[in-house]
């Protein structure tokens, strides 16, 4: 019997999760907690798919999802351990849809290690205001992060990131100075810190398992923008980047994308999957925790090259030709190649913001 690629990962999200595949030696999860997504016409025993006979047993897995293309339909599995040798022998069709299996590395959100990175943080100006894609963080933080976006609240200006970014993992108070460049980034070859922004709002980061707990949709946070001619929407460098796009899209499987950051300045990729369930452990000096996260998209590096590194978390991701924003960064693989964004429509709903553009040009 055929399934369609949604369907099929349910499946085997339901099944990670009854066998405790999800982490590394964490106890089993109760199925019910995606009994909604799995459909009639599968089964809803174990045995359904054998994780054994597949290979599957022993994977330790982070995320599993899905991609919708013209080409065909795929699952994807990302795993935190194994050679590539391994997981592609195990990457094999099931009921006639393709099944890939790869490695994320040891996923872990933490802020702190920025500080001790060799990779130093840019900053970007145009016109003597800060830019978007600049390094940032709150006033004496230890960290850094990107200032992703500016975006409106009915007629106030404010500045986009992640929750991590801004408010430390909801530890920040509201009104903390936020700083670009981060403290951690002030060096002779950079403009001094200065405040740009005053913390506000947060997008709540939970914790607990998903069957008790509702998934977390995006890591967001906006802070409240004081001086308005000390910003401006452009992306990056005056030559070379953009201006923030207004109009915005919806992740696609296949979609190509690029976003400017931190470490990694301007770097492109290409959509590779939606997940129905990934697991983030957060690590933090106020907050650790594994938070679990559905409806968030895996954007793969050109070439294996790195998408995103530590101090890129907040970046706005847009669509190559600079026409639409797609997502908002907030995690990555140790070696960069593949980062993991919130979409920003997700964002904006949830906020009740827009995007601006033009502003500061």
């Amino acid at each position: 019997m055929n399934h369609d690629a949604r369907e099929l990962a349910a499946v085997l999200t339901r099944e990670f999760l009854i066998n405790g595949n999800y982490g590394s030696g964490e106890a089993a999860i109760a199925s019910r907690a995606f009994r909604s997504l799995a459909p009639i016409s599968i089964s809803s025993t174990p045995q359904s798919y054998p994780l054994q006979e597949r290979g599957f047993a022993g994977l330790a897995v982070q995320s599993v999802g899905y991609a919708e293309k013209e080409d065909g339909d795929s699952v994807h599995i990302y795993v935190s351990r194994g050679d590539k040798r391994s997981l592609n022998r195990i990457s094999r069709p099931i009921d006639g849809i393709e099944v890939n299996v790869a490695s994320l590395g040891n996923l872990v959100v933490r802020p702190e290690a920025i500080s001790s990175a060799s990779m130093g943080g840019k900053v970007y100006q145009r016109n003597g205001r800060i830019a978007c894609g600049s390094s940032c963080a709150p006033a004496n933080a230890n960290y850094a992060g990107t200032f992703g976006a500016l975006v409106l609240h009915e007629s106030r200006l404010l500045a986009l990131s992640n929750n991590h970014v801004f408010a430390g993992c909801n530890q920040v108070p509201v009104g903390q100075p936020i700083l670009a460049p981060s403290a951690v980034d002030s060096t002779p070859r950079l403009p001094s810190p200065r405040e740009i922004c005053r913390h506000e709002r947060i997008v709540e980061l939970r914790t607990g398992t998903p069957d008790l707990v509702p998934k977390v949709r995006s890591d967001a946070a906006i802070a409240e923008v004081l001086d308005r001619s000390g910003v401006t929407s452009w992306q990056g460098p005056s030559y070379g980047g953009y201006d923030t796009p207004h109009n915005t899209i919806d992740p696609m499987a296949g979609m190509r994308v690029k976003k400017v950051g931190r470490t990694t300045e301007i770097t492109s990729g290409t959509v590779e999957s939606v997940s129905l369930l990934s697991r983030v452990p957060y690590r933090t000096q106020g907050f650790t925790a594994t938070v679990w996260f559905e409806d968030v998209w895996t954007v793969v590096g050109d070439r294996g090259e790195a998408f995103a590194l530590p101090g890129d978390s907040g970046s706005l991701v847009v669509t190559e030709d600079e026409r639409y924003s797609v997502g908002l960064l907030f995690a990555a693989s140790p070696k960069g190649d593949r980062g993991i964004i919130a979409p920003i429509n997700t964002i904006l709903r949830q906020l009740s913001l827009s995007l601006v553009s033009n502003h500061g040009l």
